[in-house]
């Protein structure tokens, strides 16, 4: 991972998120396991962290943002990842998940509250019920 693609790096910075939210790993750790899995600039900015400062992960994954993609480019990823709608047929949790990420990674400050709120805004209540409630069993009128 260098950074220059920036769908990779969102996909990279999520799975570092979930890790230290998982683990609950602190900064260090987290820098460390980034250090293995980085080359590039994004190494340069790993390594620069570990040996320079005690930067917090939240301030080096802002940083690393902005250094890597242009605001115009931060807009367009906006709306591709956060700002999509559901596609056909998918299930409506795995959208939820996938804009909770979009926000986490973008650095978007609305809360989850609101994001699933803004994305169920029109859905009638029993999609929302069947989104959510994953398999269904096979309907019997005995």
């Amino acid at each position: 991972m260098d950074g220059t693609d920036i769908n990779l790096l969102c996909d990279f910075l999520i799975k570092i998120i979930k890790i230290r939210k998982v683990g609950q790993k602190n900064h260090s750790a987290i820098y460390e396991l980034m250090y293995r899995y980085c080359r590039g600039e994004l190494l340069v900015l790993v390594t620069q962290v570990i040996i320079t400062t005690s930067e917090t992960f939240e301030n080096f994954h802002a940083r690393s943002l902005g250094h890597f993609i242009p605001s115009r480019e931060m807009s367009q990823l906006r709306i591709a990842r956060y700002g999509r709608v559901q596609s056909v047929g998918g299930q409506f949790s795995n959208y939820v998940q996938a804009i909770k990420d979009a926000a986490f990674v973008l650095r978007i400050s609305e809360s989850e509250a609101q994001v699933v709120e803004s994305e169920a805004e029109g859905l009638p209540p029993t999609q929302l019920f069947v989104s959510f409630s994953g398999p269904h069993l096979p309907h019997s009128d005995n």
